[in-house]
């Protein structure tokens, strides 16, 4: 099952030079620091993106041997589930921490979305007719609410769905939703003679806020893959994922 497309030929025509007018907007000069900061904080926070790795790696080796998987759905949120939690440590890494969690909470949606469908397949034909009425619409709203997703985890692994519970509400406390504790920790005030002004950090310099938000990303790809595990147990046995995962919740 592909999952990722990357153009490398484009990739090494542009490695090394930037194109005419790049870095000219303070959108590209936001754009080159973040970029900057990935490098930065690969060499000094190694280990905690070495874990984030090995989880990026659990989800590659799933992937990688889907052949007939006798779900046709859930693999479709397995790859929504990988893409999020890429972009989340992306951003993480670039130091965005508030961005990054509002992305770690989206892999875990779609996580819960796999299994919901997985458990209850008659529900994603509901889902899939969503614009086609005002009444469809509400009937996907009154089937899919949060409640019910976590309820459904609940009912086939409750220890994972407490992880996915208390996660899921640290995702909204820093950034997912807004709120005081996300904005507290990015907002400044500057005052002069004659102004004062309110700032808000897009790209922070704490080492430990981006240490703890790269922790985070490790704990929602684990969560994820959790989750996935009670679609496809066998096959999470046989490539050694189960293993792996035990590994990985110990030590985070």
């Amino acid at each position: 099952m592909a999952h990722v497309r990357t153009d490398v030929q484009a990739g090494r025509q542009v490695q090394g030079r930037k194109p005419p007018g790049w870095g000219d907007d303070r959108l590209a000069a936001f754009l080159d620091v973040a970029s900057d900061n990935v490098l930065g904080t690969y060499a000094q926070v190694r280990p905690q993106y070495d874990t984030v790795l090995q989880v990026d790696s659990a989800y590659v080796r799933f992937m990688e041997n889907l052949l007939n998987p006798g779900d046709p759905v859930a693999p479709l949120f397995v790859l929504q589930a990988h893409a999020s939690y890429r972009a989340a440590a992306g951003l993480a890494i670039s130091c965005q921490p508030s961005p990054a969690f509002m992305v770690m909470r989206g892999c875990l949606e779609s996580s819960l979305y796999g299994l919901y469908f997985h458990r209850n397949p008659a529900t994603f034909e509901v889902w899939t007719r969503r614009h086609e009425s005002d009444q469809a619409k509400q009937r996907v709203k009154d089937e899919f609410t949060t409640r019910r997703l976590k309820d459904c985890l609940a009912q086939v692994d409750a220890s994972t769905e407490e992880a996915v519970a208390r996660l899921y509400e640290k995702t909204i406390d820093f950034g997912a939703h807004p709120n005081v504790a996300a904005l507290a920790g990015a907002f400044r005030t500057a005052s002069a003679a004659d102004r004062y002004q309110f700032q808000v950090i897009y790209l922070t310099k704490e080492p430990e806020v981006i240490r703890g938000t790269l922790k985070s990303v490790a704990q929602a790809g684990v969560c994820s893959l959790l989750i996935f595990r009670n679609v496809f147990p066998e096959r999470f046995d046989l490539l050694g994922i189960t293993d792996t995962l035990r590994d990985l919740r110990g030590r985070l």
